[in-house]
């Protein structure tokens, strides 16, 4: 599976970015699909990398970042954020997002559970983890 490193930013531009962001948070279960072709479904891989390439290249985006489940391999979490209620729009009707609507579902073990929610905050220390 194939990563992509974003270049750290400062607290401030993560907070910058955070106080307009609005995220989405959705669980994918590729389950549906024998083993072998499940490999064709990582997210770097030649179906959902040209997806995750366009939507990172979206003006409006911040982030778009896979996670695999340790207890399921075939279900993913999707974490991603975007500038402002416009950049989702965006992201929404880009060409890149209906093809996967179109194409993913046959794939799909279950329609995929999403969490989405514009926030307005700010980053505070942890309470629990302190670093000296």
């Amino acid at each position: 599976m194939s990563s992509t490193v974003s270049p750290p930013v400062t607290m401030d531009e993560a907070l910058a970015l955070l106080n307009a962001a609005l995220r989405y948070l959705d669980e994918t279960d590729f389950s549906r699909l024998p083993a072998e072709e499940q490999a064709r479904l990582l997210p770097g891989s030649e179906d959902l990398g040209p997806l995750t390439a366009a939507t990172r290249a979206e003006p409006g985006n911040l982030w778009f970042d896979w996670s695999r489940s340790l207890d399921n391999p075939a279900e993913y979490v999707l974490v991603e954020a975007f500038r402002d209620g416009d950049a989702g729009a965006a992201h929404l009707n880009s060409d890149h997002f209906k093809a996967a609507v179109r194409d993913l579902p046959q794939a799909l073990a279950s329609t995929p559970r999403i969490i989405s929610q514009t926030i307005d905050a700010s980053w505070s220390e942890t309470a629990a983890m302190k670093v000296n």
